[in-house]
């Protein structure tokens, strides 16, 4: 429930993972620990991990990447428990359902560990990304559109909307997007709300980023000063 200005999980992982204070945690080290928290979520051991790292040019050996894995999963033990439930509702009803009613149908595969690590990335991947599309693009597009504004979005990423906009645009659609998607959703029985942080620039390339909700003068001022100098 921490917001990310207040608390950097991956750092505070990653402090945990090897054994350091968070303020001594270097950026290679915040990755390593942020790549080893998703893969023990999913299921993923330590050779797989290594080859996933060796792709992005960081040589792990599999017993290191595996040691990552198992320190993690040994501090949050309800991890494991929930993989087993998952495994649990796969065996008896061969199938998962999300809060959105998008259901994965397992009944002709067979129970292999791809198939376990399939589903326990199931829900959380299908929630952010139905939430992303049910309170994010959808009512952005319709609202766009009824508004008569210039903005486009551009790209769904899966957590994030891509857009183009006039600077003069930008807040009135950034208090948009956070009215629709800054809201309370049950899952599992558990009240949440995911913070909506946004990012400036004139290329893929960030320049401004706001984990703190930005007020207008300072979004605006962030997105006019990306006009300055040559195109």
């Amino acid at each position: 429930r921490a917001m990310p200005w207040d608390l950097d999980v991956h750092t505070r992982n990653a402090a945990m993972i090897f054994h350091k204070t968070e303020s001594n945690i270097t950026k290679l080290e915040r990755y390593l620990g942020k790549k080893a928290v998703h893969a023990s979520n999913y299921g993923m051991m330590g050779q797989k991990l290594a080859e996933e790292l060796l792709k992005d040019g960081w040589e792990r050996t599999g017993d290191e990447c595996q040691a990552m894995i198992d320190t993690y999963l040994d501090a949050y033990p309800a991890i494991r428990r929930w993989q087993q439930r998952t495994r649990q509702t796969v065996l008896a009803e061969r199938r998962l359902v999300n809060s959105w009613g998008r259901v994965l149908d397992l009944r002709y595969d067979r129970l292999t560990d791809d198939v376990y690590r399939q589903a326990y990335a199931f829900i959380p991947q299908s929630e952010i990304g139905d939430l992303l599309n049910q309170w994010g693009l959808v009512p952005l597009f319709e609202w766009l559109q009824a508004e008569g504004l210039r903005t486009k979005i551009n790209l769904q990423v899966h957590d994030s909307l891509v857009m183009s906009a006039p600077p003069h645009e930008v807040w009135a659609v950034y208090s948009f997007v956070r009215r629709s998607l800054e809201r309370p959703r049950v899952y599992q029985g558990v009240e949440v709300m995911i913070p909506v942080e946004a990012k400036l620039g004139r290329t893929w390339k960030t320049t401004h980023e706001f984990k703190r909700p930005p007020t207008q003068a300072e979004l605006e001022q962030a997105a006019y000063s990306l006009l300055e100098g040559p195109v």
